[in-house]
């Protein structure tokens, strides 16, 4: 009698240990990607508006101001940051009334706008007085939970007079 050959299929077969390294493997990568999902903004990045919050502070203490450029941008970084960013001049306001008037008010509006939302100041830098009633420039970095910011905002006089200031922030 003729015995035709069996066909057989041919299926991987693989070990118990070969399967149990596969799972570990694909779990590492599952848990990398949902580490790295974008997180929800910051409340106060969505609300901040640093050059409405320096003209309310300037008029707040009687400081007239005329902007002569302002340029704000906000958004995405990579990694599933978020980054605002605020550049402006202001042709009538003073150096000295920016760094004794201006910069101490928007220190303790970013400051407080930092702790109302949950987060917490984990580092700060300020440059000018030690009690705060002079700051040129400074910097705060926050936390909450999981996210990780810093604020910074920089006070520099204009060679044709009035001040320029510059507002950072970035969170990740």
């Amino acid at each position: 009698m003729d015995k035709e050959p069996k066909t057989h299929r041919w299926l991987p077969r693989f070990t118990i240990r070969e399967l149990l390294l596969a799972m570990v493997a694909v779990g590492a990568v599952v848990a990398l990607f949902a580490q790295r999902q974008p997180f929800g903004r910051h409340k106060m990045l969505q609300s901040l508006d640093p050059y409405s919050t320096v003209v309310k502070i300037c008029s707040d203490v009687g400081v007239k101001v005329q902007n002569t450029s302002s340029q704000q941008a906000s958004g995405v970084v990579f990694g599933g940051g978020y980054c605002v960013e605020s550049d402006s001049e202001y042709s009538e306001l003073g150096y000295a009334d920016a760094t004794t008037k201006v910069m101490p008010k928007l220190l303790g509006h970013i400051r407080d706008a930092i702790e109302s939302d949950d987060g917490e100041i984990v580092g700060s830098g300020i440059s000018g007085s030690t009690d705060e009633s002079v700051v040129s420039r400074f910097s705060l970095q926050y936390r909450r939970g999981q996210i990780r910011g810093v604020a910074r905002a920089y006070a520099f006089e204009l060679p044709e007079g009035g001040t320029r200031i510059l507002v950072l922030m970035d969170e990740y």
